[in-house]
């Protein structure tokens, strides 16, 4: 059952979805959308209806269930995973690792308070911090194949420098790449927290990209220019590419320093 409880209004003070009684998600405006369009699909109802009273599930026991491409499969259990309907983790095969996805709960509550959905214009969507933590550490990662532990030393002094300059919204991002290695990590500890501190956005992006530089010209200094750029094309590429309308929208090139995002658009 789909719902949006009555009093919601009285005692929310976000946008949240619950799997019976447990808190999963706490979603910002840009979710909240894109989740009301996630369950007006008939495929997503199908998938999660597939998945009710199962166990562990991967996409293909999904399509061959409901006779639909797993690929697309895939997509949207993807998709209800980021947006906290699914529970999510990897199973080992034989040949390679795939996700499994559960659906635990025979109820998802999702909780809306309109107040704050519209006041809160001044925070960044969501799919901004994942984007921009998608590009560092796709990048942190790429650089640790060619120079080892040479980049951590490298992102430690450069995130220890800008935390002694900044405050609010872009200290609690730095403390996030410095306390996780992963995108879904990160993000939720951001979400959490800054709820909690109510902090504004106003200085991350251009902390975002004075991290991105100072990062990549200290490790120019180690391995060369021509190296750190290969390595920021092959690790960035994807995740440019798959974020183009995101990108476009919010001009997000402008947060990326043009020396070794050049070739992919940058500023």
């Amino acid at each position: 059952m789909y719902a949006i409880p009555r009093g919601a209004l009285k005692y929310s003070n976000t946008n949240r979805v619950y799997r019976g009684e447990q808190l999963v998600s706490i979603v910002e405006e840009e979710d909240t959308v894109e989740l009301m369009q996630l369950l007006s699909n008939d495929i997503s109802i199908d998938i999660l209806r597939s998945l009710y009273g199962k166990k562990w599930c991967i996409a293909s026991d999904v399509s061959s269930n409901l006779g639909i491409h797993t690929t697309t499969a895939q997509k949207y259990l993807s998709k209800m995973y980021d947006l906290g309907l699914l529970h999510r983790r990897t199973r080992e095969c034989k040949t390679r690792s795939t996700f499994e996805y559960l659906l635990d709960s025979p109820k998802i509550w999702i909780e809306i308070d309109i107040n704050e959905l519209f006041q809160n214009k001044s925070a960044l969507p969501n799919s901004i911090y994942r984007f921009y933590f998608s590009v560092f550490f796709g990048v942190v990662e790429g650089a640790r194949k060619i120079s080892g532990s040479l980049i951590d030393g490298i992102v430690e002094k450069n995130i220890r420098g800008l935390k002694a300059k900044n405050k609010s919204e872009a200290l609690l991002f730095l403390k996030c790449l410095e306390k996780y290695n992963n995108v879904e990590h990160a993000m939720k500890y951001f979400q959490s927290e800054s709820k909690k501190a109510g902090t504004n956005p106003s200085e991350i992006r251009g902390t975002f990209f004075d991290l991105m530089s100072g990062v990549l010209h200290t490790l120019e200094t180690q391995i060369g220019k021509n190296a750190v750029k290969k390595m920021v094309e092959i690790s960035a590429n994807n995740i440019i590419r798959n974020n183009a309308t995101l990108i476009e929208k919010y001009d997000l090139l402008e947060d990326l320093p043009k020396k070794y995002f050049g070739s992919l658009g940058g500023t």
